[in-house]
């Protein structure tokens, strides 16, 4: 996607589907990026994050991987899929 948009010549057209999608209702990005998008360099635009840890680690770890997320405005949901009951 960078790669796509990431020139000059290119920023017209990104501007177009972009428009088009959210006119459309294609794109409907969340309040987050709405209210935050370009007034902060270092806020997150997304309210919720899925985050990459494994939940049969050790959950002190997981804490502290999950506390960064929070720490920077964020909220976090867990992916329970991988988790299988033992036999």
């Amino acid at each position: 996607m960078e790669e796509k948009f990431s020139d000059e010549e290119s920023l017209p057209g990104f501007k177009e589907d972009l428009i088009h999608s959210l006119e459309s209702q294609k794109f409907i990005p969340s309040t987050t990026i709405l209210m935050n998008a370009g007034r902060f360099n270092d806020a997150p635009l997304s309210a919720c994050f899925v985050p990459p840890v494994d939940l049969r680690n050790n959950l002190k770890d997981v804490k502290k991987i999950v506390d960064g997320y929070h720490f920077s405005g964020m909220d976090t949901g867990f992916n329970f899929d991988d988790l299988k009951k033992s036999n």
